[in-house]
């Protein structure tokens, strides 16, 4: 392998000398300047002098020392436990087993645990201490001293 030859040379390699000197000039002035000292500046301060003001009365009024012990902050009283609610009625022993259309007016087929006993009702019969209140085509509401209850048909005839 053999060495490259010398690299051509491309525009101007060296500085004029007429920028040489004109920088050269340049800066000696520019560290000139900032070294050179300023005048010294002569300031006379201003005469202040006590004028004559008259003097404030001061403002007497009584302290009201009483708005001073407000409390900042207030914690909101406790809040009283309410009675808490009934608890719910225990929930029915009869069972829906079916319901009837006879003509107009729906039955329904209820199962009694309590007696084992198989019983069709309608609306106003009384069972287990309880009133039909009304009898649909999915459902059955007895009606007692805590209230109304229904009884449904489950979706789909499973268990």
């Amino acid at each position: 392998m053999t060495a490259p030859g010398p690299l051509p040379r491309i525009g101007p390699t060296t500085v004029p000398r007429w920028l040489k000197a004109s920088c050269t000039v340049l800066i000696g002035t520019l560290v000139v300047w900032v070294w050179w000292p300023l005048g010294s500046a002569s300031v006379t301060p201003p005469e202040i002098t006590a004028a004559a003001r008259p003097v404030p009365t001061p403002l007497v009024a009584a302290l009201d020392v009483d708005a001073f012990r407000a409390p900042v902050w207030v914690a909101p009283p406790p809040v009283s436990a309410a009675a808490p609610p009934p608890p719910p009625p225990p929930p029915l022993k009869l069972q829906l087993l079916a319901i009837m259309r006879e003509g107009t007016a729906y039955k329904a087929a209820l199962y009694d645990p309590d007696s084992d006993r198989l019983l069709v009702v309608g609306s106003g019969d009384r069972v287990s201490g309880q009133t039909v209140d009304g009898v649909a085509a999915d459902r059955v509401s007895l009606r007692d001293e805590r209230g109304v209850r229904t009884l449904s048909l489950r979706e789909g005839g499973g268990p």
